[in-house]
């Protein structure tokens, strides 16, 4: 039986095959076309160079090309690489389910708090993809 394939991964390497930036973004169901940005990171000596927007948009084109246009777009943070959160919020307007992100230390945290919704035009816009 064939599995639906239902996530994108991109990676840059240097010559050593050291991953210098990643991106891993899924669909959130079969029948949800919002897609999960799960984990995206570039190398500290690597940041501000344009391998993370460059990583970033080829996930997002290779999803957009198996999917179309999403329902929307959202990012996990587990509290660690605030930059990335930061970036998405200055450019995509991150904004969090909750008040108040909090990385997820206990059974009984929530969450949502950890789910921040873009705003999937301007994801798509700075990937130019037309739509």
């Amino acid at each position: 039986m064939k599995k639906d394939v239902l996530l994108s991964e991109e990676c840059i390497t240097n010559e050593q095959g050291i991953v210098l930036s990643y991106c891993r973004i899924h669909k959130k169901s079969q029948a949800d076309n919002t897609w999960i940005i799960s984990s995206w990171f570039t190398k500290e000596e690597y940041q501000n160079k344009g391998f993370g927007s460059k990583v970033f948009c080829e996930t997002i084109r290779k999803m957009y090309s198996l999917f179309g246009k999403p329902n929307a777009i959202q990012y996990i943070w587990n509290g660690q690489n605030i930059y990335v959160y930061e970036w998405l919020e200055k450019h995509f307007d991150a904004k969090c389910n909750c008040p108040l992100a909090v990385q997820k230390t206990q059974a009984e945290d929530d969450w949502d708090s950890h789910v921040y919704n873009l705003d999937k035009t301007k994801v798509l816009q700075f990937c130019k993809i037309s739509i």
